[in-house]
C-alpha cells in the first residue's frame, strides 16, 4: 500500500510541476529545495542555504557542501520588470561545530538591487539540540541611471545606497527521531538602512517542523515579520511542503503551498566520487 501511495504521490507531483512551471509567485526563495517546499525549510538540514535561513541547520552538514540558486521570476509576462535573484553558500565543517558562508542578491532592472553577504557558526550542544549565530552585510541601491528627476530628488542627497549589519540566531531540536523542530530569528536587531529618513530592516521570526516516516517528509512553518506600518505585507505567513524519495534516496518529488504561491519540483542525488556518494540537490 505504502508502495502505490508514493507512485501516485510522485506521478501528481510531476505534473503539477510540469503544469506550474511557467508561473512564478511573489516569495523570494533560498534555494530549489525551499522553492519546491513552498519556502518551508525551517528544520531541513539538507542544504548550504541554511546561512540565510536558520544558521543552526548547518550543524549536520558531514562533509564541505557547496550550493547555487539563480530564479528568474514571471518569465514572458508582458509589461513586468525584469526580475533576477540568486545565491552562492557553502558549509566547512570544523573540529567543532560548521563555518558557513554566503552571498545571495536580488535585482529589479533599473528599479533596485539588493545584496547579502553573510557569515554563520553552528555548533550541537547535545545530541538532540544544535545552535547557530550569523552576520550579515545588507546592502541596497536604487538604479536611477540618467533619470533627471531622480538626481535631484531630495531622497537620493546622500547617495542612491546604503548597508547595514544585521544579525541572525537559530536552533534545531529532534523532538523524536522522526520528528524535528526549527526557530531563527533574523535581523534581530533592525539595523536602519534608510537613505534620508529611517528605514528599519524588518524583524523575522520563522518556525516549522519536519515529519518524516517511511520515505515521506512533511514540513510545515509560520514566519512573522516585523513589517513597518502601511506596508502591504502579510505579518503572518504559513507555508506547508510535501517531500518524498525513492530508488534508495535517489529521486526526490516535492510538493508546496503558501498564501502566495503553489510550487513544486524534483531533485536527483547520486553522484559517486572516491568511493563516497556525494548528494547534490
Amino acid at each position: 500500500m505504502v508502495g502505490i501511495i508514493k507512485t501516485i504521490f510522485v506521478l501528481c507531483c510531476i505534473l503539477i510541476s510540469l503544469a506550474i512551471s511557467g508561473w512564478a509567485g511573489q516569495s523570494r526563495h533560498a534555494s530549489v529545495h525551499a522553492a519546491a517546499m513552498g519556502n518551508a525549510l525551517m528544520a531541513s538540514d539538507l542544504e548550504p542555504a541554511a546561512v540565510f535561513t536558520n544558521p543552526a541547520a548547518m550543524a549536520a552538514a558531514p562533509s564541505f557542501k557547496l550550493a547555487s540558486f539563480f530564479s528568474k521570476p514571471y518569465i514572458g509576462l508582458p509589461g513586468i520588470t525584469s526580475l533576477w535573484s540568486g545565491d552562492l553558500a557553502a558549509l566547512v565543517p570544523l573540529p567543532y561545530g560548521c563555518l558557513g558562508a554566503g552571498y545571495s542578491f536580488f535585482q529589479a532592472d533599473a528599479l533596485l538591487q539588493e545584496q547579502t553577504g553573510v557569515m554563520a557558526y553552528s555548533a550541537g550542544l547535545w545530541q538532540t539540540l544544535e545552535m547557530g549565530a550569523a552576520i550579515e552585510y545588507l546592502w541596497h541601491g536604487y538604479l536611477i541611471g540618467d533619470d533627471p528627476l531622480a538626481a535631484v530628488d531630495p531622497v537620493f542627497r546622500n547617495g542612491t545606497a546604503k548597508g547595514a549589519v544585521a544579525f541572525d540566531l537559530g536552533l534545531r531540536y529532534t523532538l523524536w527521531r522522526h520528528l524535528v523542530l526549527g526557530l531563527a530569528a533574523r535581523n534581530i536587531n533592525q539595523p536602519d538602512w534608510g537613505l534620508v529618513s529611517e528605514d528599519k530592516v524588518p524583524l523575522e521570526m520563522q518556525a516549522g517542523f519536519a515529519f518524516t516516516w517511511k520515505g515521506l517528509t512533511a514540513m510545515a512553518d509560520v514566519l512573522w515579520k516585523n513589517s513597518a506600518a502601511g506596508q502591504a505585507e502579510e505579518p503572518l505567513l504559513p507555508a506547508v511542503g510535501l517531500e518524498g524519495n525513492w530508488w534508495g534516496d535517489t529521486l526526490l518529488v516535492r510538493l508546496g503551498v503558501n498564501p502566495l504561491e503553489a510550487t513544486a519540483g524534483c531533485g536527483w542525488r547520486s553522484f559517486y566520487m572516491n568511493g563516497k556518494i556525494c548528494h547534490w540537490k
